[in-house]
């Protein structure tokens, strides 16, 4: 292999390694486009500029909703739309959330 190839190999790994500190938190995105191949999916990134892709409507280009990154892949997330709401109401959210995971043993 070449030395490109060996360089994008441990780039690839080590955005896999950051990009499992995120995953299945709820995090605020600002929604940018549609899809161009599926227009069930939307597009958007967190605050932290990481790009998460999930299903939603078109209606939601241009606003800042909430998405549970559900999975990680190589350099975006696949995510589920949580939906925007109040701060109060992410705090609940969240906080069963976590709650959720320590009694399953997360």
């Amino acid at each position: 292999t070449s030395r490109f190839d060996r360089l994008l190999a441990i780039v690839q790994e080590i955005a896999a390694q950051k990009n499992l500190l995120h995953q299945d938190q709820i995090m605020e995105v600002l929604v940018e486009e549609v899809n161009p191949q599926d227009n069930q999916f939307l597009s958007g990134k967190c605050s932290n500029n990481l790009m998460v892709h999930f299903k939603g409507t078109p209606d939601l280009s241009g606003k800042s909703i909430f998405v549970r990154l559900v999975a990680s892949q190589r350099f975006c997330y696949s995510g589920e739309q949580r939906g925007a709401c109040s701060l109060r109401r992410f705090i609940l959210i969240f906080m069963y959330e976590r709650m959720l995971n320590c009694y399953m043993g997360f």
